[in-house]
């Protein structure tokens, strides 16, 4: 439960501390806290900001160690995340309204009579999903049908059609330019490759006109793959990354969208415009 100021030791430039916490949340909630102006809840592909209380602040110190220890106590309760980040965000308004560490810790009456008063701003939800009516096909070599069947199973639950085209070819090549074609001519909007490295398939794909194939092995790859380069097809390793990353690292993928705007989008539309220079000159 990073406070702001936290969280921004960990955005690069381009980002905010919200898209950190939301690209950290498919497996676990996270909640970011914010001063007066409340917190933000994160899970999975949604996000909520429980606003702030308006009170008089005396001292902020230990309001947000009164805010972890109020969400804990909501959660053992039996709340679910959201109302546990409402209670705690209470809890740590009353916090700041008291001097000194040691008397500050709210009462369940103190919290439930800040939950009674006037907020700062409304509440507000924003899911993260991106629009899911996607067709994306799932293309593996022999060693790579543990992770492939991981990849299937993050799709589904995701509301994504799946075209699984199997691990029988030894020859990756094969299947990733299957899978690349497939692509360009509308029969999946996205892919998935996997093999030993992701190296192989990612070199593969992107020999097919209209492929950009990106190796993900991190969470700010797997973000700006999409968000600056367009990247319509993911490419992992079996044996680099654990089955648990693989899936966070592809959930963040396939959520994220292309921000078709400076300062990305000149340059990734520089490698379509030379892709099609290049074609053009041997037609000549």
């Amino acid at each position: 439960m990073p406070s702001r100021g936290e969280a921004a030791l960990f955005v690069r430039p381009g980002e905010s501390e919200e898209a950190v916490c939301q690209q950290l949340s498919y497996n676990k909630a996270f909640a970011l806290k914010d001063g007066s102006n409340g917190s933000y809840v994160f899970y999975r592909r949604e996000q909520r900001h429980l606003s702030g209380y308006r009170v008089e602040e005396a001292d902020s110190a230990g309001a947000g160690d009164t805010y972890d220890g109020a969400f804990s106590a909501a959660l053992m309760d039996g709340k679910d995340l959201w109302s546990a980040g409402e209670y705690a965000t209470a809890a740590g308004a009353v916090a700041v309204t008291r001097r000194g560490l040691m008397d500050i810790a709210p009462t369940r009456e103190d919290i439930a009579a800040m939950m009674s008063r006037g907020r700062s701003s409304n509440e507000s939800v924003r899911t993260w999903e991106r629009k899911m009516d996607m067709r994306v096909v799932i293309g593996y070599d022999p060693n790579a049908g543990s992770h492939a069947r991981v990849a299937r199973d993050v799709c589904e639950s995701m509301g994504i059609t799946v075209v699984d085209m199997r691990g029988e070819d030894p020859i990756y090549a094969n299947t990733a330019i299957r899978a690349a074609n497939m692509i360009v001519s509308g029969q999946a909007d996205r892919g998935i490759l996997i093999c030993g490295t992701g190296i192989d398939m990612s070199i593969a794909a992107n020999k097919v006109r209209g492929v950009y194939a990106a190796l993900i092995s991190d969470a700010y790859s797997a973000v700006r793959a999409e968000k600056s380069n367009n990247a319509n097809i993911a490419c992992f390793g079996a044996f680099t990354l654990d089955e648990k990353v693989m899936e966070s690292l592809l959930r963040i993928w396939l959520s994220a969208e292309y921000q078709d705007g400076p300062p990305s989008a000149p340059k990734a539309k520089r490698i379509v415009a030379y892709e099609n220079e290049a074609a053009h000159d041997r037609c000549q």
